[in-house]
C-alpha cells in the first residue's frame, strides 16, 4: 500500500536587512549571548504556492516499507501541500496513528534531531498529548533505529492540547547539546557526545508507515497539519556566506546591528537588547521556531498558512 504524504525540504539563503551583525539568543548557561548570523523566515500565509519561495521544495518521492521499517510503503506528493490565506481549524475524529513528525534538523539518519507527535499515543478524554523529543545517533542506529533505549530520547507531556490550536514549537541546537521548546517552556536538554556534529537541512514531514511501535495507522482518513509560519537563525557552514556575512556586518553603519530572537511569534526584533558586533563562526548551530498545529486523525496533507 501506498499511502500519499508530503516532505518539505528547506533550503538556506542569505538574507539583508536591519540586522546586519546577527540573532542573538540568551545563553541557556550564562549570561553572555548567542550570535546566530544567518536566517530563515517564513510566513506560509504570505505565500500563493510554494514554488514561489526560494526556500522550501515540496518533494516527490517514495519510500519502501523495508526503507521505512514499517508495513506500509510512502509516497511524499507535491499535491498534498496547500497553502492559504485564511486560517482554518483541523477536523478531529476518533481515528489515531500517525506521525506528525517535523523532523526539523536532518543530516543523516545518524545525525538527526526530531520533535514528533505520535496521534496514537492522544488520549483527549483524559487531557495526554505527549510530545516525543529525539536525537538520532550511531546508539540509536545499533538499536535498530530505536532512540528511546539511548540517552537522546525524551517522551513529555505537554500541558495543552495540540490539536485545539496554534503553538509554537523549537528547539535550539548549540554545540554538544540540544534544548527544546513548546510556547517558550523548557521540555527537555540533551547534551554530550551523541548530539549531531555536521551542518543539515531542515525538514516537515506529516506521514504513516503502519508501524505499530511508532507511526501506526494507516489512517480511516484525510487529516491535515497546519504550518502557519517557520523562523531559522542558523550559523552557516558555507565559507562563502560565512565572509559575506562578516563583510556585511564590518560595513554596518548602525551602532546595534544584532537583533535579540523573542521566545514567542512576534513580528519585531528588539534591536536594543543585544549591541555585539562581533560575528559568530565556526559552530554548526542552530535556533528553529515552529508555529503549527496538529491534526487527531491521520495524516494525508501538509496546509501552509493562517
Amino acid at each position: 500500500m501506498i499511502f500519499p504524504l508530503t516532505h518539505l525540504l528547506v533550503t538556506a539563503r542569505l538574507f539583508s536587512g536591519a540586522c546586519e551583525c546577527g540573532y542573538s539568543i540568551k545563553h541557556p548557561q550564562g549570561d553572555s549571548p548567542i550570535v546566530f548570523t544567518d536566517r530563515l523566515e517564513t510566513k506560509f500565509s504570505q505565500l500563493h504556492n510554494i514554488s514561489e519561495g526560494h526556500d522550501w521544495v515540496a518533494q516527490n518521492f517514495t519510500v519502501s516499507a523495508a526503507d521505512g521499517r514499517g508495513n506500509f510503503s510512502k509516497a511524499f506528493l507535491p499535491t498534498n501541500v496547500n497553502t492559504r490565506g485564511t486560517k482554518s481549524g483541523d477536523d478531529s475524529g476518533d481515528d489515531s496513528g500517525d506521525d506528525s513528525g517535523l523532523e526539523l534538523r536532518y543530516f543523516n539518519d545518524t545525525q538527526e534531531i526530531d520533535i514528533e507527535f505520535l496521534s496514537q499515543e492522544f488520549d483527549h478524554d483524559n487531557g495526554i498529548y505527549p510530545i516525543n523529543l529525539v536525537v538520532q545517533s550511531k546508539k540509536s542506529l545499533e538499536a535498530g533505529y530505536d532512540a528511546s533505549k539511548t540517552g537522546s530520547f525524551k517522551r513529555v507531556r505537554l500541558d495543552f492540547d495540540p490539536t485545539d490550536a496554534f503553538h509554537e514549537y523549537r528547539f535550539d541546537y548549540l554545540p554538544g547539546q540540544v534544548l527544546f521548546y513548546a510556547d517558550g517552556k523548557l521540555l527537555a536538554r540533551m547534551k554530550g557526545g551523541d548530539m549531531p556534529s555536521s551542518g543539515g537541512h531542515l525538514i516537515l514531514q506529516h506521514w504513516s508507515n503502519g508501524n505499530p511501535l511508532w507511526s501506526g495507522g494507516p489512517p480511516k482518513e484525510d487529516a491535515t497539519v497546519t504550518v502557519s509560519y517557520v523562523k531559522a537563525y542558523f550559523n552557516s557552514s558555507n565559507s562563502e556566506r560565512q565572509s559575506q556575512l562578516v563583510q556585511q556586518c564590518h560595513e554596518s553603519s548602525e551602532e546595534t546591528s544584532v537583533c535579540a530572537i523573542y521566545d514567542s511569534d512576534n513580528d519585531e526584533f528588539d534591536n536594543a537588547a543585544a549591541s555585539a558586533r562581533r560575528v559568530a563562526q565556526g559552530n554548526f548551530v542552530w535556533v528553529l521556531i515552529v508555529g503549527l498545529i496538529m491534526p487527531f486523525l491521520q495524516l494525508s496533507r501538509v496546509s501552509l498558512g493562517v
